[in-house]
């Protein structure tokens, strides 16, 4: 045992071992543990002018059912609302972060803005990595996931039009609904709602098991953001769509905001 903690110290630097928090020595010793190929790459928003956006504005427009997932960790003093993946047409397609007193995951589907979203339950804590789902099923039943916990209520929605654009990082809606953390692994489906088994999947795959493993369908997954672009070119500016082989483009992105991803449960 002695000889671990040696070996993980000198990982970390010895000399400045007795400088850094427990939290800062974890991430150091992962990093050093587990190679950069492994982890994939993430991108890290500044909450105030990074964020990227989908060009298409009618992706989900005629589709009765849609997942939306995302892998991402929080920063304090974000704002309330904060943008994950919004779509903001004449319809609001979500996931978002309610941080008032609340501290919730929410998710809004092929609904007003006024209309009530489903939410996750209150957070404890927001330090670690957090998968969020939200999947919608037209007449159905409209359902969040934060990690493996499931909250659901029935609804009776037609399908979607007038999805908008999506945006990672930001809710037009208002200026200062931006992300403050890291965003990895993003995904839509498109008449395709994940099961709840299949979620479990998704998270319990260690660095996340690929979403194109659960793409089945007449359409299926139609957008898959990695974020491993600054893995090869740290001064990356978009994310490649691995489905359409097209690129995301960013706003405010560049060196400096891409990083590790998604780290191991």
């Amino acid at each position: 045992m002695v000889r671990r903690v040696i070996a993980l110290l000198l990982l970390c630097g010895a000399a400045t071992a007795s400088a850094v928090s427990l939290k800062d020595l974890v991430a150091r010793i992962s990093a050093s543990v587990i190679p950069a190929s492994v982890l994939g790459g993430a991108v890290d928003l500044d909450g105030s002018t990074e964020y990227f956006s989908e060009g298409n504005s009618s992706l989900l427009n005629g589709a009765t059912s849609m997942s939306l997932v995302v892998w991402c960790t929080y920063r304090p003093n974000m704002p309330d609302y904060a943008g994950l993946l919004v779509a903001t047409g004449v319809k609001r397609n979500s996931l978002q972060a309610c941080l008032g007193s609340d501290y919730r995951f929410t998710f809004y589907a092929n609904s007003a803005c006024a209309t009530t979203p489903i939410n996750s339950a209150k957070q404890s804590t927001w330090t670690n990595w957090f998968l969020v789902v939200g999947v919608y099923q037209m007449s159905n039943s409209i359902a969040i996931y934060q990690n493996t916990s499931m909250y659901e209520r029935t609804t009776n929605l037609p399908p979607i039009s007038d999805s908008g654009i999506f945006r990672v990082g930001y809710d037009d809606y208002a200026t200062t609904r931006r992300w403050r953390g890291l965003v990895d692994d993003i995904a839509i489906y498109r008449n395709r709602a994940l099961t709840s088994n299949e979620v479990v999947e998704l998270y319990n795959g260690g660095i996340g098991k690929p979403v194109t493993s659960l793409s089945t369908g007449t359409n299926g997954l139609i957008r898959y953001w990695k974020f491993d672009d600054g893995l090869s070119n740290s001064s990356a500016t978009q994310a490649l769509d691995i489905v359409s082989g097209t690129y995301i483009r960013g706003t405010g992105i560049g060196s400096g905001d891409w990083t590790n991803g998604i780290v191991p449960q």
